[in-house]
């Protein structure tokens, strides 16, 4: 067996203990929600509040402590001690189940929820690291830990309710369920290890790095509309699932929920996961007014459900790239610390209605009707550009077939600053190079394509691409700086065809790059650049094969774009001293790009001799 399939059956393992865990940590919990209140299902205001208050007093009140844990070396033992804690109250309550009082179920669910909160936020800090480690798309991953807590909290909730029966003799079947779930957890943990990317040391405090990581993810767009998102829609699931949706059929909300969470971890494109949730904002807000409107939240709010679980794939794959690597055990602290919050904000509100609970259910339906109204517009404006994207890539998916090839794949990383290169022959190049990075790019077009009345708002707008005039000779280049100043140095990916010009013969596949590209690496040495060949763009209609691109063509239909994707290069002082020599090696990469594609290479580029005046021929 290859290293490769030895770690992605580590992967599995954990994927499994999390699906145990949830699974057995959920059947115990309903059982002890069930004991307490004596068999009933319709749950009081009082004793949501006390349930409630119980699982999100931990994450909040040491969100700190878990995060500084979360990030150090010691989270793959912190999940597995957290799992030995957690199998350890269950074997007793199982062993005195028919002594156990009210006070010990209580304590029973403080303590799976504080040792929950630790696992919880070691294992989201491991996943990143487990999915380049795998060769893995990490929305694929990110998403298929959200589909195995989910099934795991369905099954065991629906254990928990379903199989509750105390008067049977023998140990009662949900916390059967949590015995094993935990011990199966245990047991696969210990089998999964995961190498971990500069841990941060606890002795580096509690406090200030997570102070830091948060201003740190407040500081980028994506980062911040991400979390915002997040809590929004754990704000409108509590409401729904806890308080307005009858509570004898718990598993169909978990069942919409699951089936949401599916569909959204179908796309394997980083960024774009997030396109998505847009569109579920529109139709959870449909969902939630005809519920509204109908005062009925027994059959549409499965519906809500649904799309909850659209959006949360896409927006917790943007939640764990856009905040600092080496912390993101602060960063889930953070998330789950703010749902702790919002637990608290819903406790407050059932605190005025512990003696007429039917009277809460106006205030928390107006709460939910208005926070999706919000939380459509809010989607809508922070992440237009990823449902554009998406909405064409669905629209052009018959049309062209993209798909990238070569080690630079596996190996691209998931935000900036990063600097794209490759051949240019048609009008689309950006838009297949966009296809196949997992991250939003801008790129630098030339001012006739930039110019086109039909897609200038696009261009500027949408894309932010950098406009370049289309001269040929200039004394200025202004476009360079807004390059550097606002792309790379902001962290963000920037797409450069350094020929400068749209191929116009066939047999010339490759010109000589212009110095633009020079000038940003002078500027950026410390930049990462992936040399890339596009190919089946010379056969697109959007080229100059057989005529002026879209003239005369026949529209393009199942077309192949293949992009060959290089490893990393970061060119030396040496070579950066001089623009021609960085030049020649940088098309020389781009040309052996070719061969992740199967085609054949391509005759070397020699530096040319200088002329008499001391100036290279042609510039």
């Amino acid at each position: 067996m290859s290293a490769l399939s030895k770690d992605r059956l580590r992967l599995f393992a954990v994927w499994l203990a999390v699906f145990a865990r949830a699974l057995g940590e959920n059947a115990v919990r309903a059982f002890a929600i069930l004991r307490m209140s004596d068999g009933a299902r319709e749950f009081t205001p009082a004793f949501l509040f006390m349930m409630l208050g119980m699982a999100a007093v931990p994450a909040f009140a040491l969100a700190p402590m878990i995060g500084a844990i979360a990030s150090s070396r010691y989270r793959g033992l912190v999940m597995v001690l957290a799992t030995m804690t957690g199998l350890g109250i269950i074997g007793y309550s199982a062993y005195e189940e028919y002594s156990l009082g009210r006070a010990f179920w209580v304590g029973c669910i403080a303590i799976l929820a504080f040792e929950g909160a630790f696992f919880s936020a070691s294992r989201f800090s491991l996943l990143p690291e487990a999915a380049r480690t795998c060769h893995l798309r990490l929305p694929h991953v990110v998403g298929g830990f959200a589909i195995a807590s989910c099934l795991g909290i369905g099954l065991g909730l629906s254990v928990g309710y379903l199989q509750f029966d105390v008067g049977r003799p023998g140990l009662p079947m949900p916390l059967r369920y949590g015995f094993v779930g935990y011990g199966a957890a245990l047991a696969l943990l210990l089998l999964a290890r995961f190498p971990v990317a500069a841990p941060v040391p606890v002795k580096n405090g509690l406090m200030k790095p997570f102070l830091r990581t948060g201003i740190a993810i407040f500081r980028r767009r994506n980062g911040r509309s991400s979390l915002l998102t997040l809590w929004g829609v754990f704000a409108i699931g509590v409401a729904i699932q806890q308080w307005l949706m009858p509570h004898d059929s718990p598993y169909f909300f978990f069942l919409a929920l699951l089936i949401g969470l599916i569909v959204g971890s179908l796309q394997p494109n980083a960024f774009r996961t997030t396109g998505m949730v847009p569109f579920a904002g529109i139709g959870l807000f449909v969902s939630v007014l005809w519920c509204y409107l109908t005062n009925d939240w027994s059959v549409i709010a499965f519906g809500t459900a649904g799309y909850l679980g659209l959006m949360l794939p896409g927006l917790l794959t943007t939640f764990t790239i856009y905040q600092p690597d080496e912390t993101r055990g602060h960063g889930a602290a953070l998330l789950h610390a703010g749902w702790s919050v919002i637990v608290g904000g819903f406790i407050t509100l059932l605190v005025g209605h512990l003696n007429n609970p039917a009277a809460s259910r106006p205030l928390i339906s107006n709460m939910v009707l208005g926070l999706s109204i919000v939380g459509a517009i809010f989607a809508w404006l922070m992440f237009f550009r990823p449902a554009f994207e998406f909405f064409w890539e669905v629209v052009l998916w018959p049309i062209y077939r993209v798909k990238a090839y070569g080690p630079g794949v596996n190996e691209f990383p998931w935000k900036g600053p990063v600097l794209v290169i490759a051949n240019h022959a048609a009008w689309f190049d950006p838009l297949w190079m966009n296809k196949v990075l997992p991250f939003p790019a801008r790129p630098m077009m030339t001012s006739k394509f930039y110019d086109m009345r039909a897609l200038r708002w696009i261009f500027s707008h949408v894309i932010d691409a950098i406009r370049v005039p289309d001269s040929a000779a200039r004394k200025e280049a202004p476009e360079l700086e807004q390059a550097i100043n606002n792309v790379l140095d902001a962290g963000d990916c920037l797409i450069v065809f350094p020929e400068g010009w749209l191929r116009r013969r066939e047999d010339q596949e490759l010109r000589r790059f212009a110095r633009g590209v020079w000038h940003i690496l002078e500027a950026r040495p410390n930049t990462p650049v992936f040399p890339c060949w596009i190919d089946g763009n010379w056969e697109s209609m959007f080229s100059h094969k057989g005529g002026p691109p879209m003239k005369g063509k026949k529209l393009d239909w199942w077309h192949k774009i293949r992009v060959g994707v290089g490893p990393p290069l970061l060119l030396d002082a040496e070579t950066l001293k001089k623009h021609m020599k960085t030049r020649m090696a940088l098309m020389q990469a781009v040309v052996d790009a070719r061969q992740y594609l199967g085609l054949p290479p391509i005759d070397p580029f020699k530096i040319p001799e200088k002329t008499d005046d001391g100036e290279e021929p042609g510039e």
